[in-house]
């Protein structure tokens, strides 16, 4: 039981670093191409997703950028008190 935890927890963590390193991934509608699906030679238009940028945000990247630079700031305003 403990190492099923221990193991969720490296997992759990791994995931966090990754979205920390990596907030940005390509674009699952159009697979990153940029183009929408039911394009052709004759016939493009942008992906609706991404709008022609190729990638989108990643989940939970937003949130987790938001929480360390919170902590930071805090840290940092802590520290111009004393």
């Amino acid at each position: 039981m403990t190492t099923l935890v221990l193991i969720a927890l490296a997992a759990i963590t791994a995931r966090l670093i990754f979205i920390y390193t990596h907030p940005v991934g390509p674009c699952r509608r159009c697979r990153g191409k940029g183009t929408n699906p039911l394009s052709t030679k004759k016939r493009s238009g942008y992906c609706r997703r991404c709008h022609g940028a190729r990638v989108t945000q990643r989940t939970g990247s937003k949130a987790l950028h938001r929480m360390v630079r919170g902590t930071s700031n805090a840290v940092k305003d802590t520290r111009k008190k004393r």
